[in-house]
């Protein structure tokens, strides 16, 4: 009959470690990890280390400007709401600057433009403003007056009817450009009609 765990041998003044001494998988005078093992488990943690951090620091700066860009597409759906809702003009006008690693360039201003001279006066709606985040630069505006209003290159909006007042629908700079500082670009583009799209590259030039 099976002993009695309490009447196992190393239940007599023995313990665990005294029990291992002499395993096969562990020899004797060897209780634990060596010197040697541990520098070996820590090297092998600092390569997968290297692997892991460059690759999540790309993830979280590719999802923040993908969440930039359509925070403008969002805004600029909104102005195009508003335009209606009030019978007004809805002006979006952007400021761009050079790409910096360190972002926060560039910002636009949404707004109501009710005598309809691109600037917002005074008492005239401001619907919201944007700056752009840490590690995201706005690197250019560039829109067409294809409706012939003398609207401002760096300014777009929507007519009381929803129609655009400029378009942009392509070319090396047309639209609004956004990037990251992991070559990950955004582009806003907007058609004659007032459908408002949203491309993304990894070079600036080829668009998807």
């Amino acid at each position: 009959m099976a002993k009695h765990l309490s009447q196992a041998p190393h239940a007599k003044g023995k313990n665990v470690f005294s029990l291992l001494r002499g395993h096969p998988f562990c020899p004797a005078g060897s209780l634990g990890f060596s010197l040697i093992e541990l520098v070996v488990i820590l090297a092998i943690l600092a390569i997968l280390a290297g692997f892991v951090i460059p690759n999540l620091s790309e993830w979280q700066s590719n999802a923040k400007v993908k969440a930039v860009a359509r925070d403008v597409v969002t805004h600029m759906q909104l102005a195009k709401m508003e335009a209606v809702k009030t019978n007004s003009r809805a002006v979006a006008l952007f400021t761009s600057g050079a790409y910096s690693p360190a972002g926060e360039v560039g910002n636009y201003t949404v707004f109501l433009d009710n005598n309809e001279n691109f600037v917002q006066d005074g008492g005239e709606q401001l619907i919201l403003q944007q700056g752009m985040p840490p590690g995201i630069s706005l690197t250019a505006a560039d829109f067409a007056d294809f409706a012939g209003l003398g609207t401002p290159a760096t300014a777009s909006g929507f007519r009381p009817r929803g129609l655009p007042l400029s378009s942009a629908n392509g070319g090396a700079n047309a639209g609004v450009l956004i990037r990251n500082n992991k070559s990950r670009f955004y582009r806003i583009l907007i058609s004659p009609a007032g459908n408002i799209r949203l491309q993304i590259s990894t070079d600036g030039a080829t668009w998807q």
